[in-house]
């Protein structure tokens, strides 16, 4: 684990974050979400050592439908860029909280926190590996037993019902 991922304040709920932003400014933030859009923004002379600079709109299920917007200097190779991404790209981001950024949108005005981080990780999903069902093998075997003697009964009454009518 990173330095500034074990001085992180951790995953602070966005709602917590947009309502109380004085306690959390400055400090860093930790973010885990699906990157929405990674777009290039200009670099100014005066900036040493930058050479690249992206603005990240990420969302996870504590900001849904609002997005977290991340200025970073450092993103993955290979990463998908684009205003409006559509294929899922999990993305985890450790960044200083600046403050409630303002932008416009189709829905009208919105605010959103604005962290400033060096680096994104691409969580890249692996192969699932298939779940073990060591221990339910004897809670599954009883389930299907008191199924089949369920319709078993049913069936018996059934037959028993027609002989009488017969």
């Amino acid at each position: 684990m990173r330095h500034r991922e074990r001085a992180s304040a951790g995953r602070v709920d966005f709602a917590v974050l947009m309502d109380d932003p004085e306690r959390y400014r400055g400090r860093p933030v930790t973010v885990v979400g699906e990157l929405k859009g990674l777009t290039p923004m200009p670099v100014s002379e005066g900036a040493d050592g930058v050479e690249g600079l992206w603005e990240a709109w990420i969302l996870n299920a504590q900001s849904w439908p609002n997005p977290w917007c991340v200025r970073v200097i450092e993103i993955p190779a290979g990463i998908p860029q684009g205003s409006r991404l559509t294929q899922p790209i999990r993305v985890r981001v450790t960044g200083f909280f600046f403050k409630k950024y303002g932008y416009a949108s189709e829905g009208g005005f919105h605010k959103a926190p604005l962290l400033l981080a060096k680096q994104m990780q691409w969580l890249r999903s692996e192969p699932q590996a298939a779940v073990p069902l060591a221990g339910l093998g004897p809670w599954l075997m009883g389930v299907a037993a008191v199924i089949a003697g369920g319709l078993g009964m049913m069936v018996w009454g059934f037959r028993v019902r027609d002989r009488r009518l017969e």
